[in-house]
């Protein structure tokens, strides 16, 4: 996702205090996890997280790491790739189709995953906004596929003892609707709401999220 894409949220958290947007070339490191353990050195403590989509799901491991306020994850599920154990994800063999495709055909793949982003969204909201930099280096890239593949948070929503925030979109093209119920299922201390949108619901509706993050902290005295 491009960086500049989240500028209208930025801007609409921007009472909260500081707000800083991370860009992949600012924290990418030769692994996951060496990209995390960079990330906790630069993200200052005492930090409310706000991640969406991959971002989200890096934003729920850094949660486990350091000290900070709280975490917000946006449109982001536990895992990317099902698994026996989360089976609300993508199928392992469309993500390897898809990860075929993006090495093969890198801009023609690229607009079929942003066409999926706004999946459900007016034309004009299409037209506003871009999402994915058609240009991005392939090594970014291919990190932010390896990343997907290998993250799993299921085990993290328990080790975070920080106010955690889910935000799921009533229907988003990425993340299976079901994700939303099963967290408030298993992990019934862990607020998890719906909102009207598509996975791009952060840029669709900077402000309705804004609010919800808003009234999360407000109600946490994060």
């Amino acid at each position: 996702m491009s960086a500049a894409a989240m500028a209208p949220l930025a801007e609409a958290l921007t009472p909260l205090g500081q707000v800083t947007v991370l860009s992949l070339s600012d924290y990418m490191q030769a692994s996951v996890e060496q990209s995390l353990a960079h990330l906790t050195r630069l993200i200052p403590p005492q930090t409310h997280l706000v991640g969406w989509s991959l971002g989200g799901m890096l934003a729920t491991q850094l949660a486990t790491r350091g000290n900070y306020l709280s975490v917000t994850r946006l449109g982001a599920n536990l895992r990317f790739v099902a698994s026996p154990t989360w089976p609300w994800a993508m199928s392992q063999n469309e993500f390897n189709a898809f990860y075929e495709r993006q090495m093969a055909f890198p801009t023609r793949n690229l607009k079929q995953f942003e066409r999926l982003c706004w999946q459900g969204a007016s034309h004009s909201e299409k037209a506003t906004h871009t999402l994915v930099d058609l240009n991005a280096d392939a090594q970014h890239l291919r990190w932010g596929l390896d990343s997907l593949a290998q993250l799993d948070n299921t085990q993290a929503l328990n080790q975070t003892t920080i106010p955690q925030l889910h935000v799921f979109a009533t229907h988003d093209a990425l993340v299976p609707v079901a994700v939303h119920s099963h967290i408030q299922n298993y992990w019934p201390h862990i607020h998890s709401v719906q909102v009207a949108g598509c996975h791009a619901f952060p840029v669709q509706s900077p402000h309705a999220v804004a609010r919800v993050i808003y009234s999360f902290l407000h109600d946490h005295h994060a």
